[in-house]
């Protein structure tokens, strides 16, 4: 489960973690001592969940990549690659312009 978390410094982070709802819709879930989600928000932290637990949901904080069930592996693998893929193709841009620019100085 991707929580976010923002502490009264009101600095936002992202954690894995399981959300009450899917834990008590799976049949184990009456096992469960605690959950995460309701530790949090009983601590007054913001927590965020996919609509459905058995969906892809994928959370995205930084460079820290979380997701909220096994299912959310395509899902997180993909926003991974483009998000790298992205960052990526403008490092290449600044590499360019920075080359472009030296060249036309040494003119």
């Amino acid at each position: 489960m991707a929580g976010l978390l923002r502490r009264r410094t009101g600095c936002p982070r992202s954690l894995p973690g399981a959300a009450a709802g899917g834990g008590k819709l799976n049949a184990f879930g009456w096992k469960a001592k605690w959950y995460l989600q309701d530790t949090l928000e009983e601590a007054g932290i913001e927590y965020r969940k996919g609509r459905l637990p058995p969906r892809p949901f994928v959370e995205v904080d930084g460079m820290l990549y979380t997701g909220q069930t096994p299912q959310s592996a395509d899902a997180l693998a993909a926003r991974i690659l483009a998000d790298f893929s992205r960052e990526h193709a403008r490092d290449a841009r600044a590499v360019r312009l920075v080359a472009q620019a030296g060249g036309a100085a040494g003119m």
